[in-house]
């Protein structure tokens, strides 16, 4: 994965991270990217 993810990919991931149960680092592991945090 590049290190520009496009908004709809962040979006999906946010939204698997509230609404799916998971916590960050596993929602970042998942979506194989290094952290979500920022984009919250």
């Amino acid at each position: 994965m590049s290190s520009q993810q496009t908004a709809e990919f962040r979006q999906d991931a946010l939204r698997v991270a509230l609404m799916g149960g998971l916590r960050r680092k596993q929602v970042a592991a998942d979506f194989d990217v290094g952290c979500i945090w920022p984009w919250f």
